[in-house]
């Protein structure tokens, strides 16, 4: 098998929406799917419409708020699945941009389009996603309304680190982020989350090193959530 369809069938089979679909359809799948590269910052997207899965990297998911600027959904790494909701709305505004070199696979939303009609499981699985992602972005709103910056932060921070952490030699996950990727995500001034971070720091709970939030202490942390 050429290694481009084995990176194919290596992301799919990553895929916690694609698990348990019959081989015949996911030979298929893999056939219709591109893979894709994006350079830091370049935008994740293909000619054909479609549903993507990343495969290595991490991806911003945004939607736009207003002619000049745009508001930070997600950030999403191996395994995770966007697009999902150009399956049922093909206007949907949503965009991806690499925050790191990423590879992800295109799959056309014709091919998806197909599978949500054939297979009740595989439907069932993707508006499982889409109510989950909807239930975050509902809280999120609700932090926003009720919780301080420094809150929204760690908050962030521990989200973060159990989905995206890296764990290094000594056993704590790191998370590689700009001061501004959570200024965005957190609806707060890259100022503020500098100084927000300086106090973490000197609390204990985290150290920086190379664009990357270590979490020292995570008990610690999580009570700086007020």
């Amino acid at each position: 098998m050429a290694l481009g369809n084995l990176k194919k069938q290596r992301i799919l089979e990553d895929a916690a929406l694609f698990q348990g679909i019959a081989a015949e359809v996911m030979d298929e799948l893999q056939s219709r799917s591109t893979l894709i590269t994006a350079k830091r910052r370049e935008r994740v997207i293909a000619r054909v419409p479609s549903l993507y899965i990343i495969g290595s990297g991490r991806v911003r998911l945004s939607r736009p708020a207003d002619d000049q600027r745009d508001i930070t959904v997600a950030y999403l790494g191996p395994g995770d699945v966007f697009g999902e909701c150009r399956v049922v709305d093909r206007d949907d505004a949503s965009d991806g941009v690499a925050t790191e070199a990423v590879e992800a696979l295109a799959i056309p939303l014709a091919a998806v389009d197909r599978l949500v009609e054939t297979d009740t499981k595989f439907t069932r699985r993707l508006l499982t996603l889409m109510g989950r992602r909807r239930a975050v972005a509902e809280r999120r709103v609700g932090s926003l309304l009720t919780q301080t910056v420094a809150s929204r932060v760690v908050s962030f921070l521990l989200d973060a680190g159990e989905r995206h952490g890296v764990r290094g030699p000594s056993g704590l996950a790191g998370i590689k982020l700009t001061h501004q990727e959570i200024a965005s995500y957190v609806g707060a001034t890259r100022e503020t989350v500098t100084l927000i971070l300086g106090d973490l720091k000197r609390a204990g709970c985290v150290r920086t090193e190379h664009r990357r939030v270590v979490i020292v202490d995570r008990d610690e942390l999580a009570a700086q959530v007020a």
